[in-house]
This record gives C-alpha cells, sequence and structure tokens, in this order.
C-alpha cells in the first residue's frame, strides 16, 4: 500500500515541522520541563492561535476541511520535537471524549473551550494501580443533600493536573454505573500534587475528598462514561503511536548522520559494516512501525474499524521505539548518554509510552483475540 503524503498533506507536515523547528529547541524543552508549568504558555498560545487544538477535536469526526490523517501528522511532528504540551490530554483525550459524549448530552461549551485553547481539560482515568478504570472506576460518586454529587477516589499520572482547569472523572455512581464528570480543579476537596517519573513530562497524583459537583457536570449520559472511553480509545492510541513514530524518526536520523560525521583511526563509523547492520536495524523498526501505524490511521480515516491494527501498531512501536534508542545510545557511545545529548530524553519518552495505554504485551493479546487464537 502507498502511503506517501498528498501535496496538502506534505505542506501541512511542513508547516507543523517549521512551526516546531523555531519555537521547540531541545534546549528549550529542557528549560519548559523544569518549569512550575512544564510547558511553555507562549508556545502554547501561538499553537492555539495555528488551529492545532481545533484540528484535532474535528478530526474526530472527519468534518468537511478536516481528517484524522491530519492529526496524525500533527503527533508525528510533535513526537520529533518532544515539544511538552497538555495537548495530547487536552485536544485529544478530553476533547475526543467530550465529542464522543457530546451527542448525547451538553459539551459543546467545553469542545469549544479546548479547541480555541483558552481552556485546558485533562483526563483523570488512572487508578492507583496505573490502570485505566473507567468501566470499573475506583472514584465512587454519592448523592448530595444539595442536588449534586460527592466524588471521592485517587487518581494516579494525570498529565498536567496542576495547571489544567478542568479535570474529566469518570466515577461510579451508585446504581448508576460509570459515570463521566466534569471537574474544576480549584474545587474544594481536589488536590494535585506533581510526581516524578521517568520522562519528565508534568504528571500528578489526584485526590478527590468529597468534593462537589453539579448534576450539569456530568458529561453525556449517566453511566455510559466508560462506553464513551472506549469509542475513542482506538484513535487515543494510534496518536500516541504518531507521536512514538516521530520519536523514532528523529532518532533514526540523528544516528545516521552522526555514524556519517564521526571519524575513528581516519575514518567515519559508518564505514563498519557492523555499524551499517545495527542502523539498518534500526531502518527497519522505524519502516514497520511507519506501516503499521498508517495502516491503522488510513482505517480509521475512512471510517472503518481498525481494532487489530491498532494493536499491532501499538505493539510494534512499543518495542521498536525503545530498541531504536537502545542501538541509538551503543552507536554514540559515552556522549548518548549525557544530559547535554537529546539522546536520553528520547529514550525515557519510548520507556514511559511504551507502558501507556497498554505495552506491547498487552497488545498483542488483544491482537490474539482479535484473530481468534
Amino acid at each position: 500500500m502507498d502511503f506517501e503524503f498528498s501535496s496538502e498533506q506534505e505542506m501541512l507536515r511542513k508547516s507543523f515541522s517549521n512551526f516546531l523547528d523555531k519555537e521547540c529547541g531541545h534546549d528549550l524543552v529542557k528549560e519548559w520541563y523544569k518549569n512550575e508549568k512544564g510547558y511553555s504558555p507562549a508556545v502554547w498560545k501561538k499553537m492555539a492561535g495555528l488551529g492545532w487544538m481545533e484540528l484535532i477535536c474535528e478530526s474526530l469526526g472527519n468534518k468537511e476541511g478536516t481528517s484524522f490523517l491530519d492529526a496524525v501528522i500533527l503527533f508525528e511532528e510533535l513526537g520529533r520535537a518532544l515539544l511538552p504540551s497538555p495537548l495530547f490530554t487536552s485536544a485529544a483525550v478530553a476533547g475526543f471524549i467530550l465529542s464522543q459524549a457530546s451527542d448525547e448530552g451538553p459539551g459543546g461549551k467545553d469542545i469549544a473551550e479546548i479547541m480555541s485553547g483558552k481552556k485546558i481539560y485533562t483526563a483523570a482515568l488512572m487508578n492507583e494501580r496505573g490502570e485505566l478504570d473507567h468501566n470499573r472506576p475506583g472514584v465512587s460518586a454519592v448523592s448530595d443533600q444539595n442536588g449534586g454529587y460527592r466524588l471521592s477516589g485517587t487518581r494516579l499520572f494525570v498529565p498536567y493536573a496542576d495547571s489544567a482547569d478542568f479535570l474529566l472523572v469518570c466515577a461510579d455512581l451508585k446504581n448508576g454505573g460509570p459515570t463521566l464528570f466534569r471537574v474544576k480543579t480549584d474545587s474544594v476537596g481536589v488536590t494535585a500534587c506533581p510526581v516524578e517519573t521517568l520522562y519528565p513530562e508534568r504528571k500528578c497524583v489526584v485526590k478527590l475528598d468529597h468534593t462537589f459537583v453539579d448534576s450539569s457536570d456530568i458529561v453525556g449520559k449517566a453511566g455510559n462514561g466508560g462506553q464513551y472511553v472506549d469509542a475513542v480509545m482506538g484513535k487515543i492510541t494510534l496518536l500516541k503511536c504518531s507521536e512514538m513514530l516521530g520519536g523514532m524518526s528523529f532518532i533514526l536520523n540523528t544516528t545516521v548522520q552522526y555514524v556519517k560525521d564521526r571519524c575513528q583511526f581516519g575514518k567515519p563509523l559508518g564505514v563498519l559494516q557492523t555499524i551499517q547492520h545495527y542502523c539498518a536495524d534500526m531502518a527497519t523498526l522505524y519502516e514497520g512501525a511507519r506501516m503499521t501505524n498508517y495502516l491503522a490511521a488510513s482505517l480509521i480515516d475512512d471510517g472503518l474499524s481498525a481494532e487489530k491494527e491498532v494493536a499491532m501498531a501499538k505493539a510494534w512501536i512499543s518495542d521498536g521505539y525503545k530498541k531504536c534508542t537502545w542501538i541509538s545510545h551503543q552507536l554514540h557511545g559515552a556522549i548518548g548518554y549525557t544530559e547535554e545529548y537529546p539522546i536520553h530524553l528520547y529514550y525515557r519518552h519510548a520507556k514511559e509510552n511504551e507502558l501507556m495505554l497498554g505495552d506491547a504485551r498487552y497488545h498483542r493479546w488483544k491482537l490474539m483475540e482479535r484473530m481468534g487464537l
């Protein structure tokens, strides 16, 4: 199959790439990871002005003039640059879930705020074991005498929770089942404590202690929260795969250029056959990742089922991205392990995202189930 970009898609990719090259150098990335918010508000406003949030939210329904492939291309470039921002959790995860639920309840205003970049939403869907539990939530929702609900529970690894305006929380509504709630982060009883992980993207532990939410803060229909999340999980997973694919692209190109330029004993490292074999291994892993990712993306873009293909993509990329960073470290030698050089950021990015939304083993099991094995 031919997965080459059309001329319009190539122009779009170049526009993303040019912006990120200008605004998102690796030195700046390291600085943003260390500041209080974990991203650059100035760059966030520029991204909103370029319509990136709108492109992502509208790509879910393939509205006129938009395509899911456009969002795939964007996230691939974001992964190449390693831009730290709430874009994935706000526009992709929360935006997709709200769009899915808006057909059965209010949500248009929330989506408009996400698309404008004026408000940041984040999804708090992981329990204390680090598992997605939207079908059997570990957060409880109890009716309050004032007509609303009280939410109690702990959410783990919530991206940018301490700088977001709203949380999307799936709670177990008594006699109602898994229900999505929109929770203001400044509500009484909400605490967000930053937690250090392998990759320096901003993550928090969020605790809800009898936090009051109004009945109007129910997203969609009560009891359908798990269904809304499941309905968009494949698309969300594939956008994360696209981000990882962009990281693989950077690692491959950087390593190949390094062995061309690095001379040892009077000749470039790249003339050694063993080095060429390593580079060929990286290229094979990348091309396999690219083919599986775009196969799944093209099926989704055409409105077809792609559960099996998404599982293939996440399984392959989870392993392949990590292996590429291993090889890159070996070929770079000592300099590849220094903080001044960006390779370590991609290794950490690969390892953390390997575990997000299911690791390779999990998705291989899903693939076997789809194949009836």
